[in-house]
């Protein structure tokens, strides 16, 4: 085989990550839009200040909107790395094949930066203390 055809080969798997790169943007778009249009409806809704336990409940509302907004960009930040993990995988399968090694020799997986991983991890954290602050504000509310 000639570096033609290995050529010919990676076109199928350049064109997949391409698509998948240019949907997961799009899919980042959504998303943010999604996200952030309720969040701020919910934020506008909650303005009013009650009597009883007025300093924890504004306390647990200040931490619930500072763990929704951290978990929103962390969450952000995970899409769009991995539109841009697509990108860097064309570059990666074009470098492999220019340098004259088989598509079959590719590994299969994409690379995640360590930041990503640490992301992820950041992403489920801030969630679920989030949930968890926002249900406790809620509860005191109509207590």
């Amino acid at each position: 085989m000639n570096n033609t055809e290995e050529e010919i080969k990676a076109i199928q798997l350049i064109k997949y990550h391409q698509l998948n790169s240019y949907q997961k943007g799009l899919e980042w778009v959504r998303i943010t839009i999604t996200i952030l249009t309720p969040s701020l409806v919910l934020l506008i809704g909650l303005q009013d200040k009650p009597l009883p336990y007025e300093k924890l409940l504004s306390v647990l509302l200040l931490t619930s909107i500072l763990l929704m907004t951290l978990s929103i960009l962390t969450g952000l930040w995970l899409l769009l790395g991995e539109s841009k993990a697509h990108k860097q995988a064309v570059v990666d399968i074009d470098r492999w094949v220019d340098s004259g090694k088989k598509i079959e020799d590719l590994p299969f997986s994409i690379k995640s930066p360590w930041h990503q991983e640490l992301a992820i991890k950041l992403f489920q954290i801030f969630v679920w203390l989030a949930f968890l602050s926002l249900g406790s504000f809620g509860i005191l509310k109509y207590l």
